[in-house]
């Protein structure tokens, strides 16, 4: 996975490091809000290891900055030093993935990791194979329905020649039965 690190503690950027050795994950590290912003908006990141307590912007509008300008999709672990349940929620809201107080243990950073990188993966494929609003709106989307149907407009009723017509046929080689 390619991952991006952002922290004003070099020490926290070298404990994920540590922590992701051997894991053949691509790493790259910002030292402040900005340099995430600027690195972040050039290159596509699978995911962002965030340390919530940053010099030059908070965390959170780090967040609401890099969803706005760069890869909207990409999961986010927020980590802090400190935080209660009100601070945990208002991460959530502001749309970050997974909430990881400091210190951590190693395997469990790769076990999270691992986690958000599966959710991540099956999010876009459900976003890939949805249905386009206009299939799975209808009578059958008011009315309940377990799979949505569409409707053809100004479709002609079939008569009986085009139904005859379309039915499967069996055919027989000619040389297959010798007299």
């Amino acid at each position: 996975m390619r991952l991006l690190v952002v922290s004003s503690s070099k020490i926290f950027r070298r404990s994920v490091a540590n922590a992701l050795r051997g894991q053949k994950h691509l790493i790259e590290e910002a030292s402040s809000g900005l340099g995430g912003l600027h690195i972040g908006g050039g290159r596509a990141f699978d995911m962002v290891l965030l340390d919530g307590d940053l010099h030059d912007i908070t965390g959170l509008d780090f967040v609401a900055q890099f969803r706005a300008t760069a890869d909207a999709d990409v999961p986010f672990l927020y980590f802090a030093a400190h935080g209660t349940y009100q601070d945990v929620l208002g991460a959530f809201d502001m749309g970050v993935d997974d909430y990881v107080l400091i210190p951590f243990d190693a395997s469990m950073l790769q076990r999270k990791l691992e986690k958000q990188a599966r959710n991540h993966r099956d999010r876009l494929r459900k976003r890939r194979f949805a249905l386009p609003s206009v299939l799975s709106s209808g009578p059958a989307a008011t009315q309940g329905a377990s799979k949505p149907f569409v409707t053809i407009p100004d479709a002609a009723p079939l008569d009986e020649e085009t139904i005859e017509q379309a039915k499967p046929r069996k055919y027989v080689r000619k040389d297959a039965f010798s007299v």
